[in-house]
This record gives C-alpha cells, sequence and structure tokens, in this order.
C-alpha cells in the first residue's frame, strides 16, 4: 500500500502556484481521496484480520455466527449448498479470518471471496471417483446379490447387481461407506476417495438376526437409482424354509404363489397365472437359461431343488427392458456359486424326495464347485404298493433332478461360470389279465423333462463398466406310448392283434447373449445388450403300428422340424430424476425369422417394445408408483385340453401365426407404518392378442404333427386390484394378501365366438403367511389360502359313437360329450391351512433340522376335477376328486455340515 500522507503532501506542494482558495479545495480532494482508498483497502483486507476461535465439534452455521460477531463481517451463501450441520473443532489464537475459514471447511468443496466486509461462500465442482468391488459372503466367497452400498451423510447409494458387483460414484473426500444385506452384519469404513478404488468386502453371518438390516427410515434415504415396488418381490434361500408345503418339499414356487396377483390352480394343477396370464406367458430363467417345464409330481412340487437356490426374484410387471420373450412375468433364479473356503454339505430324507448337496473350493479363494441332486422315493413305493394289492396292475411315477455349478476366478476383473441342470419325471402303468389260454397286456408310459447349460464369462470393464457373456443350451422332451396286446401268447400269427402308438416332441436352444452395466453416476444405471437364440422345433414325431389277424401296419407321421431365429436388443437406464421421482425406462427390440415348411421363404417379425416404471416418494411413508409394459411372445404352448397328464407341445410362430402380445398398465400406492408393518394397495389392466388354443375335439395325438391346421387365434383381457400388508422384520414376519381379479378370453372358433371365463378366472384370492421365530432353534409357520373356484367345462349331453376305429385301444364305453358353452360351470371355492414346525440344532459334526407339519389341516376336501356321473338311479350327479381327501402329516430331517 502507498503511504497516503506523502501522497497528501505532494499534491498539495503541486498546487503551491495556484490561488489559495483553490489550494484549499485541492487539498479537500486530495484528503477525500486517501480516505475513499483508505476505505477500499480496508474491505479488501477483511480476511486478513485475526481473531481468536476455540470451538469444539460445533456445527459450521454456528461457526460462521461467531466469526461474524468476533470480526464484524457478514457471510452470504446458499443454505442448501454449504454444509451447514458438518461439525468441527477449530482451536486458534490470533489468526486470520481466512486461515480461519480454510480450517473450517477442509475437506470440501466450499470456496469464499470478500467483498467489502461480506465474505461469499460457494461450492466448487470437486472431481468425482468411483469405488467399484464385489460384495461377498466372508465365509463361503459366495456373492452377495441386491446388497446395499451407501455413505452415511446423504445416503447416497447403489446395489450389487446379479453377480454381487458394486459401483458407486462419489465427490473427492472422505466419507463413511455402509455395506449391507439381509442376515448379514453391517460393515462400515472410512473411505478417503481421492482416485478411483476398487475394494471387495465380504460380510460375516449375523446368525442371531435374520431379518432386514437396512431399517425402513434409512433405507427411504439411500438415492438407489434402482427402482423396488410391489411390481417385483425378492426370494431369499431363508424365505422358502419357513412355508411349509406337501410332505415338508422345500418349494420356490409354492412361496412365490402366495403373493398377491399370482394364483394357481386347484391342488395338482400344472403352472402359475400372473395377472391373467398363462403358465407359458412366465419366463423362468436359472441362471439365465430358460426352463421350459417347472413342475414335477402333476405340478405339486417344483423342479427348483431349494438347497441350489441362492435368490428368486419374481417380475409382475413393468419388466425391465432387459427380459424378453413372454407376456405375464418374470421369475429370475439364481443358484449358488459355491463355497471358495471349506467344503460343506448336506442331506435329506423326506416322504417324497432324498437328496445330497456338496460344495467347496476346487482351489481355495479361486475355484468353486456346488453340487445337488434328489430323486423320489414314490416309484419304489408305487411298485410295491401296487404289486402287493393287485398282482396284475403295476403302476409307478418317479422324478429325479440335478444342479451343478462351477465357478472360477480368472483374475480381479474375469470371472467364469459353467451352470448345468437336469430334471426328468417318468410315469408309468402295466396291466396284465392272464390264464391258462391267454395273456393281455396293456402299458401306458409318459416321460417330460429338461436340460439346461449355460457358460458364462463377466469382465470389469472398469470402475463404472461391467460386461456379461453367456452360451447357453436348453432342452425341453416330452413323450408317450400305449400298448396293448389281448393275446400275448397266441402263436398262430393270424390271430395276433396288437396296438403301439408312440409320440415325441421336443425343443432344443441354442443362445448368445451380450450384456453391459454403466454406471456413470448415482443418478443413472444403464444397461444394454442383445441375444441371439436358435430354436430347433419338433412339434410331434408320432408312430403308430396296427397288428390285426396277423397283418402289420405301420403309419410314421413326422412332423417336419421347424428352426427359427430369434434375437433382441435393449437398452434401459435407472433414473434418478429427483430425490423424489425414480424411473426405470428402456426399449426392447426383439424378432424372429422362421423359414416357411410350404415356399420356403423366411418370415421376419420385428417387435419393438417400451417399458417405463415409475416411483415417486411423495413422503417418506408414501410412494406411488405406475408402469406400462409392452411385451411379444414368439413361442406358444398348446395343451390338449381335458387330459390329466403333460400334453405340452411348444411350437413357433410361422407365416400363418404372428406373435403374442400384451400391453400391462398398473398403478400402486404403499404407506410405510409406524410398526415397520407396510400396505400397498394396487390396481392392474392387461390385453393380449393373437393367443393360440385348439379348436374344438382337436387332439394333441392325432394332430401334432399338422398342428398349425387346428388351432385357433382369440385375444383376452384380465384386470383387477390387489392389497398386500407385509410385516418383514422381528420374530413375527409374514403378509396378509387378497386378490380381485377378472380373466376372459375369446375366440372366434371356440364357445361360438362368444367371450368366456378363462380357465384362471378367479374373482377372489386370499393368503396368509405367518412365521415366527421363538430363537435359533425353532420356528413355526403357517398358511391358508382362499380362493374362488376355477372355471371348468361339463358337458350337458352325452352319446355313444355308432363305431369305434381300434376297439383295442379304446374301451368299449368310450362316449362323446357335447358341451354347450366353454368353463360353463365354476368349481367349488378353494380353501386350505398348512402347518410347520422347523427345529434346528447344532452338533459337533453340523446343523440338524427335523421339519414336522400337517397339510390340510381341517380335511377341506379341494377338487381337481369335476365330472357328471350316473347313480343307482340313473340320475346324473356332479362327482369330484380330491388329490388331498385327508390332511397329510409329514416329517423330514436334514442335515448340514
Amino acid at each position: 500500500m502507498c503511504d497516503f500522507a506523502t501522497l497528501i503532501n505532494s499534491k498539495i506542494e503541486s498546487c503551491v502556484f495556484m490561488p489559495f482558495t483553490i489550494r484549499i479545495l485541492c487539498a479537500i480532494l486530495c484528503l477525500a481521496f486517501a480516505g475513499a482508498s483508505t476505505s477500499l483497502w480496508a474491505q479488501e483486507s477483511i480476511l486478513d484480520k485475526k481473531i481468536s476461535l476455540n470451538v469444539k465439534e460445533t456445527k459450521v452455521e454456528q461457526i460462521l455466527q461467531e466469526i461474524s460477531q468476533l470480526s464484524g463481517a457478514k457471510f452470504a451463501y446458499d443454505k442448501r449448498k454449504i454444509p451447514l450441520q458438518h461439525t468441527t473443532t477449530i482451536v486458534v489464537k490470533n489468526k486470520s479470518l481466512q486461515e480461519i475459514l480454510i480450517l473450517t471447511f477442509k475437506d470440501t468443496n466450499v470456496e469464499f471471496k470478500a467483498i467489502g466486509q461480506q465474505i461469499s461462500l460457494f461450492r466448487t465442482k470437486l472431481p468425482r471417483y468411483t469405488i467399484s468391488g464385489y460384495l461377498k459372503d466372508k465365509a463361503s466367497g459366495e456373492a452377495l446379490i441386491g446388497g446395499n452400498v451407501y455413505e452415511s451423510i446423504k445416503y447416497r447409494g447403489t446395489t450389487t447387481n446379479v453377480y454381487g458387483f458394486y459401483s458407486l460414484t462419489l465427490p473427492e473426500g472422505n466419507y463413511i461407506l455402509n455395506w449391507t444385506y439381509l442376515g448379514f452384519q453391517t460393515k462400515s469404513d472410512t473411505i478417503s476417495l481421492t482416485q478411483n478404488t476398487r475394494k471387495n468386502i465380504y460380510l460375516n453371518s449375523d446368525n442371531t438376526l435374520k431379518e432386514i438390516v437396512v431399517t425402513p427410515k434409512v433405507e427411504q434415504k439411500i438415492e438407489d437409482v434402482q427402482i423396488t415396488s410391489s411390481n417385483s418381490q425378492k426370494v431369499e434361500a431363508e424365505e422358502i424354509e419357513s412355508v411349509p408345503n406337501l410332505m415338508g418339499e422345500l418349494d420356490v414356487l409354492r412361496l412365490v404363489s402366495l403373493f398377491p396377483g399370482i394364483q394357481t390352480g386347484s391342488d395338482g394343477s400344472r403352472g402359475i397365472s400372473v395377472r391373467g396370464g398363462g403358465s407359458d406367458q412366465n419366463l423362468v430363467l436359472l441362471d439365465g437359461v430358460p426352463v421350459y417345464n417347472v413342475y414335477h409330481l402333476f405340478g405339486l412340487i417344483s423342479v427348483f431343488n431349494s438347497e441350489a437356490i441362492n435368490t428368486a426374484e419374481i417380475i409382475k410387471s413393468g419388466f425391465p427392458a432387459r427380459y424378453g420373450g413372454r407376456l405375464s412375468s418374470v421369475l429370475d433364479i439364481r443358484m449358488k456359486e459355491g463355497n471358495l473356503k471349506q467344503f460343506h454339505g448336506g442331506l435329506s430324507i423326506g416322504a417324497i424326495t432324498s437328496g445330497l448337496h456338496l460344495e467347496g473350493p476346487i482351489i481355495k479363494d479361486k475355484t468353486s464347485f456346488f453340487i445337488s441332486a434328489r430323486r423320489t422315493w414314490l416309484d419304489l413305493l408305487l411298485r410295491t404298493i401296487t404289486s402287493i394289492a393287485s398282482p396284475e396292475f403295476r403302476t409307478g411315477y418317479g422324478f429325479y433332478d440335478v444342479n451343478a455349478k462351477i465357478n472360477h476366478q480368472i483374475s480381479n476383473k474375469h470371472r467364469l461360470y459353467f451352470s448345468y441342470f437336469m430334471g426328468n419325471d417318468g410315469f408309468f402303468s402295466r396291466e396284465i389279465q392272464e390264464d391258462s389260454q391267454k395273456k393281455a397286456i396293456q402299458e401306458y408310459r409318459r416321460n417330460w423333462g429338461n436340460k439346461i447349460a449355460a457358460l458364462r464369462w463377466n469382465t470389469i470393464l472398469g470402475p463404472k463398466l461391467f460386461s456379461n457373456t453367456t452360451l447357453t443350451y436348453s432342452n425341453y422332451g416330452y413323450g408317450f406310448q400305449n400298448y396293448a396286446n389281448p393275446n400275448k401268447r397266441e402263436t398262430d400269427p393270424s390271430k395276433i392283434n396288437e396296438f403301439d402308438f408312440k409320440s415325441i416332441s421336443r425343443i432344443d436352444d441354442f443362445g448368445l447373449r451380450y450384456d453391459i452395466d454403466y454406471i456413470p453416476n448415482n443418478k443413472h444405471y444403464v444397461r444394454a445388450g442383445g441375444s441371439y437364440t436358435f430354436h430347433n422345433y419338433h412339434p410331434a414325431n408320432n408312430r403308430t403300428s396296427i397288428t390285426q389277424q396277423g397283418v402289420i401296419d405301420t403309419l410314421n407321421i413326422k412332423a417336419t422340424p421347424i428352426n427359427s431365429h430369434e434375437f433382441y436388443a435393449f437398452i434401459e437406464d435407472d433414473y434418478l430424476w429427483h430425490k423424489q421421482l425414480k424411473i426405470n425406462h428402456g426399449l426392447h427390440i426383439a424378432g424372429m425369422s422362421v423359414k416357411s415348411n410350404t415356399d420356403k421363404q423366411y418370415q421376419t417379425y420385428i417387435t419393438p417394445q417400451y417399458r417405463i416404471n415409475t416411483q415417486w416418494n411423495l413422503k417418506p411413508q408414501h410412494t406411488l408408483s405406475a408402469s406400462y409394459a409392452g411385451t411379444a411372445q414368439f413361442i406358444h404352448l398348446l395343451t390338449e385340453q381335458g387330459v390329466g397328464f403333460q400334453t405340452d407341445l411348444w411350437v413357433p410362430s410361422t407365416k400363418n401365426i404372428k406373435p403374442e402380445l400384451s400391453h400391462l398398465f398398473t398403478l400402486d400406492y404403499s404407506y410405510l407404518l409406524r410398526n415397520k408393518m407396510k400396505i400397498t394397495l394396487g390396481g392392474y389392466y392387461k390385453k393380449q392378442y393373437r393367443l393360440l388354443e385348439f379348436q374344438e375335439g382337436a387332439s394333441f395325438v392325432a394332430n401334432g404333427s399338422k398342428w398349425e391346421d387346428f388351432i385357433t387365434i382369440g385375444q383376452g383381457a384380465s384386470f383387477g386390484g390387489e392389497i398386500l400388508l407385509s410385516k418383514p422384520t422381528g420374530k413375527l414376519t409374514g403378509w396378509l394378501s387378497y386378490t380381485l381379479s377378472w380373466a376372459n378370453r375369446k375366440f372366434e372358433e371356440l364357445n361360438g365366438g362368444l367371450v368366456y371365463p378363462y380357465d384362471f378366472d378367479r374373482r377372489h384370492f386370499i393368503n396368509a403367511v405367518l412365521n415366527y421365530k421363538f430363537g435359533k432353534r425353532v420356528d413355526i409357520g403357517a398358511v391358508w389360502s382362499f380362493g374362488t373356484g376355477n372355471p371348468t367345462t361339463l358337458s350337458l349331453e352325452r352319446y355313444r359313437p355308432l363305431g369305434v376305429p381300434f376297439p383295442i385301444f379304446t374301451p368299449p364305453s368310450y362316449e362323446i360329450f357335447d358341451y354347450s358353452e366353454k368353463n360353463n360351470y365354476r368349481m367349488p371355492n378353494y380353501h386350505r391351512l398348512d402347518l410347520s414346525m422347523n427345529m434346528h440344532k447344532a452338533t459337533r459334526l453340523g446343523t440338524r433340522t427335523w421339519r414336522i407339519g400337517l397339510i390340510n389341516v381341517y380335511n377341506r376336501k379341494n377338487p381337481f376335477s369335476i365330472y357328471p356321473a350316473s347313480n343307482s338311479a340313473r340320475e346324473v350327479q356332479i362327482r369330484k376328486l380330491s388329490l388331498l381327501p385327508i390332511p397329510l402329516p409329514y416329517a423330514t430331517y436334514s442335515f448340514k455340515f
């Protein structure tokens, strides 16, 4: 700074030759200039003013107030952008304001500038860095899917993907990060984020508290852009164990069917219906590979061994764009990867099945395996019982399934997985009538099953970029045989009569899929990718051999194999539009090309499908969700009506049959109660087009090879409302759900072209699920279900034909039934109560578990089927067949080591 006294003197001296009055004015002007200069100098130096300050763990807002009182400085700032609630400690003596403010805003991006006595505070944009890695179980090295990762101040966070990978981008600075997962202890760590960081986290299991670690209050604050609403429910392996099921068999599909909007038929019916859709409209994935047949034991037990399941998620609507190929729902099941640390295993013995599973490291911390297998006792039991009860008649039914997986860590960035599943069902009956002169034999056999395999390569391309490449194979096969020989011992060729019919159908899929997860920041989670699948269909190969009086007549009807090429590409984004508004939207473009068997020309279909799912947090306890999903399906299931066994014929879209389409709209509102319970109200409307059914009287056996000539195309509509009251935490957990729904179908060549109720049209459906934990050792469960009876078709008239072409194969009492309307009768209402108790005990060698329970506690005879029959007075009565006519107690034993 210049010396203002010298300046004034020089100015006065320069005016010495001026008149006196002018010199006086000159002096006054110089003094005014000096005062102004001094004032400007004082304003610029407010940051140099020195004060003493002694504050400990004090909020920034209070520190600024104290500085203002001591120095006279005035602060200007935007309260929304300055960390006023941040606490700090400052103990200084005779330090400038500039030094004190630097200490106050250390490790933040707050800067300051003085203008006179006023100090302006503002935030500069800090560089952003990403912390990424895997979240795993410390004991086994297994990936934890859907875990939460968030920082403690503003609750900015993300979740792990289906391979346990997470990526969180934050401004440069120090953070307390938290990693949480259901049933595991939360881990917290202080991270100095000054560069992109890779950090794998291993969580310890919490054996004392198996409930959600992230409380509802905290969960509401986490800025996780991935949407979770009533459109989807996640299922953990432990939840499956808490629900009683037929004869103690743990079953993920049993648990899934208890959610609102998901219905089953009567006991023993195959498949589930999601919001009015057909059972073939559910995309069931096992490690990303479609599974065509998902049930054993005619629909009573699923093919998924609970010991092999890591997680499962059912998506009922608002489908993310990464899924495609079905109209109604997605069930995404992920298998366990195998323990990388230690060998473990277990065995189970039950009333229906026995199983064994093993897992462990092949190379510790690098390569692991998992394998499980189970088999039913029923075939051995039935053979023994029937042979004792009637030596002339034998029957049997059996099934088995095998799951296997290998997980290999090539490096920190590359992982390789191989998954395999095989399951098969078989039923047979054999009747022998024998005397001294002749021996008559009649046999009936059916077999069906799946095989799938997947080779998967995960790659971390960068802190924000994750890719997955998958090769897949899937097979479903179905076959049956009818054989009859009324005179097996006959040696005279002219008297030999024999009938033998065989039918086989199958579908083979070979696929390649590539996916990318890109997480640019905490407001976007972008997924993109594509897939190609080669389908090879063999709709039906029928062989009929008839021998009459020694003359053999063989008829081979082979349907021409159909090859189709299915492909799709997608892009979707989980977008945090605002702290209160989350949007998942994307585009799924699918196509199929199939070669016509007539003109050998390719027919190609392209279907763009837009999906959007929004979630608006109105208040911390209130959430509003809305979604729309357009979907298409290129593969169709034709099932012969009126037959209790599997008669599935999977067929593709062709030149004459266009893909099925659907439009689904949903609206949901949820409220989080103070006692950590949650209530959700929802409604939906679904419209479906180009649905397929067999024409009236068409037969799988007779028309399987010419199926295109015997189908009819129509449409469907379903709508309804749902209520879900859930309690996910505490000793008492469970939910109560109610569904009110309508589901209709309309085909020009069925029911006279009139609208009729669909097979799964059930007006009311209630499920109550409760589980209570007394401690580590004992827990009890209860499930009560109620549903309006299923529609079914009953004949009003019946008559015998004039002649029957194959009297050996068709009994003389063969009759033709006349139906007035389709689904003209409704079965009685369905309701059932099941109870279970699990008793666990830790031993020196491992943990043993006894599961005891009672199915159909109060002996409700729910009908499997109903049919008209005549009594002794030749009066027609409606009779019913029940698969569970009595209460069924069960006990199973399992041991894990």
